[in-house]
Formats: structure tokens, sequence, C-alpha cells
């Protein structure tokens, strides 16, 4: 079972990053789906490490370095998956 926490939580970080003026992607929360691919956001490597670092200290994980490609993610809901999988 999703947790709305994780998923919210999660468009959240990505939102703000994506605010960052330096990315420039501005993306909405509203706008963003569980089935919305990664790299058709707009988001880079440099973004999706950042993502991830942010992600670690929020939920207290760890990602493996074979994770810390932003293509070892196909989805948002994908990065969800392995969130929850991670704090189960």
């Amino acid at each position: 079972m999703k947790s709305k926490f994780t998923k919210e939580k999660v468009f959240d970080l990505i939102c703000e990053l994506s605010a960052d003026e330096y990315f420039g992607l501005n993306l909405k929360k509203a706008e963003l789906t569980e089935d919305d691919k990664i790299s058709e956001l707009g988001v880079n490597s440099i973004i999706f490490i950042k993502l991830l670092v942010k992600l670690e200290k929020e939920f207290n994980i760890k990602f493996e370095d074979e994770m810390l490609n932003y293509r070892a993610f196909d989805t948002i809901g994908d990065l969800i998956r392995m969130i929850e999988d991670k704090t189960a």
C-alpha cells in the first residue's frame, strides 16, 4: 500500500528542487503524477542526485551506488516504491 505521506513528500521535494533558479524547471505539484517519467520532466543527473540526498535525509534511508543514476528509476512511482520498500 502506498503511503500518501511518502508520495506527497517526494512530490514536494521534486518541486522544491525544480524551483531553484539554477535549474529553472518550475514543476508544479498539481501537475505531477506517479506515472511521470523522471527523464521527461527535465530532471538531469545533478538534480536527481540532489533529490536522492534530500530523500535519504528525509526518510533516513541510503540509496546504493547503482541507484545513483537517474535512469535507475523510470517514473516517480518507481522512486516512491523504492522509498517505501526501504522504510517498511
